[in-house]
């Protein structure tokens, strides 16, 4: 799948997700994992995709199939929005999977922010799930840099 993905859209891929004030690091482990990492942004200047958006998605493989949808907030969000990226960002891998024919068995919406300044977004981040073949998923959330095991 990486090869595949890579040699579609090498532009898109990356080694990072990064933002202004926000990187996610991902530890892959010892057992052959690969990672793929795609920007979204740039997918979206290559594939006309016009939708809302996440930052990034992200594919871990070994015998298994993780995804995640990557949002990075530095600064005030709303709750809604983020949460429409991530939904974006499922949708996304979805359309992935069904295009280069692999099965997804772990699915994580991802969201790395600063500062939530006000209770009722934090609220709506904890009520609110993003769907993923037909199964909810309660986003993580966390502050500035943090160290991902996806495995």
């Amino acid at each position: 799948m990486h090869s595949e993905i890579k040699s579609t859209w090498p532009a898109a891929v990356k080694t990072r997700c990064r933002g202004p004030r926000c990187e996610l690091r991902v530890d892959v482990g010892e057992n052959g994992n690969t990672l793929t990492i795609i920007d979204v942004d740039k997918y979206s200047e290559i594939t006309k995709y016009r939708a809302s958006k996440c930052d990034y998605l992200i594919f871990l493989t070994n015998d298994k199939i993780v995804a995640a949808a990557v949002e990075l907030k530095s600064g005030n969000f709303h709750g809604n929005q983020v949460l429409n990226q991530l939904q974006s960002g499922a949708q996304q891998i979805s359309s992935l999977s069904d295009q280069f024919k692999f099965n997804v068995e772990k699915f994580l919406p991802i969201l790395l922010h600063g500062s939530i300044r006000h209770a009722s977004e934090l609220k709506t981040l904890r009520q609110k799930k993003v769907s993923f073949k037909g199964k909810q998923h309660r986003q993580a959330h966390r502050r500035r840099v943090r160290q991902a095991r996806l495995a």
